[in-house]
C-alpha cells in the first residue's frame, strides 16, 4: 500500500518509539502532523549560498489499530456475530488484522531547483550566425542563458554584434559571474506512506 499524502492531517500515525502524545495535532485528536515526525535525510541540495538544504527523508511510524468492539457496541447479537465470523473467516481475519498496530515508512520529498536566468535569443532561426553552425536549442528557443549567448558570439569572434546585442536589450557587460542571473525555488514537502 503506497499513497500520496498532503499534510490534512486525516491519517492517524506516529512516530516509532516516541510518545505519541508529543506529536498529536493540535484539534488534539489522534491525528499526527507528519511535519512533526523526525526524518532520516536520504537526499540533500546545495543551494546558491552554499548551504546543504534537505530534500528527502524518511521516518517510521506506527498506525494504531482499530479499538475493538463488541457485538453490543455494533448492535449484533452474540451468537449471530459468532456465526457470521464463523461463516466468514477471510472477513474475521481481515478484522483482525485491523486491530494490530502496522509499522509504515513516511517518505517526504520536494523540489529545489537553481536556474541560470535567460534572455532573448537573438539567434533564434537561423542555422548559422557568421559561418558557425548553431545548435538545435539555439535556434528553436525563444531564451537562452547568457554564457550560451556571449559563447556563440565569442566563437564567431564578434565583439561588436555582442555589444550591439547588449545595447539593444539594455544590458551592460559585467566581468563577474553575478549571482543576479541566478534565482532558486524551493518546493514544499511532499509525503508518502507506505507499508
Amino acid at each position: 500500500m503506497a499513497f500520496n499524502m498532503k499534510y490534512s492531517g486525516g491519517t492517524p500515525f506516529y512516530f516509532k518509539g516516541e510518545d505519541p502524545t508529543e506529536v498529536v495535532d493540535s484539534s488534539g485528536g489522534s491525528n499526527i502532523d507528519p511535519k512533526k515526525l523526525k526524518y532520516k535525510t536520504t537526499k540533500t541540495t546545495t543551494d546558491l549560498g552554499g548551504n546543504k538544504i534537505d530534500t528527502a527523508g524518511t521516518a517510521t511510524a506506527i498506525i494504531p489499530g482499530d479499538k475493538p468492539k463488541t457485538f453490543a457496541e455494533v448492535g449484533v447479537d452474540p451468537e449471530e456475530g459468532r456465526a457470521y465470523w464463523a461463516a466468514n473467516p477471510d472477513k474475521y481475519e481481515e478484522y483482525k488484522n485491523s486491530l494490530k498496530d502496522k509499522e509504515v515508512t513516511v517518505t517526504r520529498e520536494r523540489d529545489y531547483s537553481n536556474k541560470k536566468k535567460t534572455y532573448p535569443n537573438p539567434f533564434k532561426g537561423r542555422r548559422q550566425y557568421k559561418g558557425i553552425v548553431l545548435d538545435e536549442l539555439a535556434t528553436q528557443n525563444d531564451n537562452l542563458e547568457s554564457e550560451t549567448i556571449a559563447n556563440i558570439f565569442k566563437a564567431a569572434d564578434d565583439k561588436d554584434g555582442f555589444q550591439a546585442y547588449l545595447t539593444e536589450h539594455g544590458y551592460k557587460r559585467t566581468k563577474e559571474k553575478d549571482k543576479k542571473n541566478q534565482s532558486e525555488e524551493l518546493g514544499d514537502y511532499k509525503y508518502t506512506v507506505s507499508e
